[in-house]
């Protein structure tokens, strides 16, 4: 596939009608740019890498150089090599002219040892060429004024339809009308979501109280921890195994909080999503989490969700229980819905900053 858009871009260049910038994402794309740097006598355009994620590498045996057409004089430290592998993720990172990831603190985040997956000293000697750059959601699709999944549509000035939304989900998802929030978790299983952390609290939610109901896919312990959960509260806990679209969208609706405990987030959606529905965040204090959610606590009048500040079950605790009290307290939870429910989430600003990226060239 590299071997082929470098292809392209050649045939472009000889035709007289160079392309003048190639964009390329992530480590399946990656080693377009470190090709085209190879050629980069042959044509004029220039190369942007945007890391969704580090800890997804491409990382292959020495005898990938063959089908990418390189000789072994790229296999040492300098070049490709990668704890006795090639890394294609690394190629991409050494030849783009440019780098963008996520979020600004996902870009602060990975020059630094913890969080860098190994490329912390390569990106940071290329920190002047790094920026930070939010992701946007296609609020088109995410409404809740004209979303098709939903039973009721509302908007930021009438929230009543998503009080008709919850009760429709409760119905759906088997739960009855206890006191407390209802929290939901739209996500993979998987360690870096941090779902691991709201297992243990499953039982505390008598307690909270509130109710919490997960859908999502991924580790077998995970799932096979939430469907005992399921079965010994299922008046607290609902959970549904998969990925359902449309489910998402009605979870998002009728939630009261959304929680999203990320060991390490390097933009996320699903926080916009929920406040583009009025349903509040309690997320972790991390890469464009941080970057999202204001913290109601610490801004009263900015909040509009709750960060704990770790990703360890007791910090969430501790900011779910904030969150609830914010719910609990109709004049706050209803201006921490409208800041959310009334923000920019859109790729209007992502947009414009990825244009001024391409006008340094």
């Amino acid at each position: 596939f590299a071997r082929a858009v470098v292809e392209v871009l050649r045939q472009r260049a000889k035709a007289g009608t160079p392309f003048d910038i190639l964009h390329v994402h992530d480590w399946p794309a990656a080693m377009a740019a470190y090709l085209l740097r190879e050629q980069r006598g042959a044509m004029p355009t220039r190369s942007v890498l945007t890391l969704h994620n580090i800890a997804h590498q491409g990382l292959f045996p020495r005898s990938a150089l063959g089908p990418l057409g390189l000789g072994e004089e790229h296999f040492n430290p300098e070049r490709l090599e990668f704890y006795g592998e090639v890394c294609f993720l690394k190629g991409g990172v050494l030849a783009a002219d440019a780098l963008t990831t996520v979020s600004p603190t996902y870009a602060r985040e990975i020059v630094t040892p913890r969080s860098g997956m190994g490329l912390h000293a390569l990106l940071a000697a290329r920190g002047g060429d790094l920026v930070g750059i939010r992701n946007g959601i296609d609020t088109a699709v995410w409404d809740p004024a004209t979303d098709p999944h939903i039973p009721t549509p509302f908007g930021p000035t009438d929230t009543a339809g998503k009080d008709a939304d919850r009760a429709a989900l409760r119905d759906e998802l088997g739960l009855p009308d206890l006191p407390g929030p209802l929290a939901v978790v739209v996500t993979r299983l998987a360690d870096q979501k941090g779902v691991d952390l709201i297992v243990p609290l499953l039982s505390l939610l008598d307690r909270l109280p509130g109710q919490v109901a997960v859908l999502g896919d991924g580790d077998a312990h995970l799932a096979n921890a939430l469907t005992a959960a399921a079965a010994a509260q299922p008046d607290r806990v609902a959970f549904r195994r998969g990925y359902d679209e449309a489910l998402a969208h009605r979870l998002t609706a009728g939630g009261d909080l959304f929680l999203m405990p990320s060991r390490f987030e390097p933009c996320g959606l699903a926080q916009m999503q929920a406040m583009r529905y009025g349903t509040l965040p309690v997320v972790t204090d991390v890469g464009g989490l941080h970057d999202t959610v204001i913290d109601v606590d610490r801004d009263p009048g900015r909040g509009t969700g709750v960060t704990a500040a770790h990703p360890t079950s007791i910090h969430l605790l501790d900011a779910w229980h904030r969150a609830a009290r914010a719910h609990a307290n109709k004049p706050r939870r209803d201006a921490m819905r409208r800041r959310g429910m009334t923000a920019d989430w859109s790729w209007r600003e992502p947009a414009d900053a990825h244009v001024e990226l391409y006008r340094r060239f």
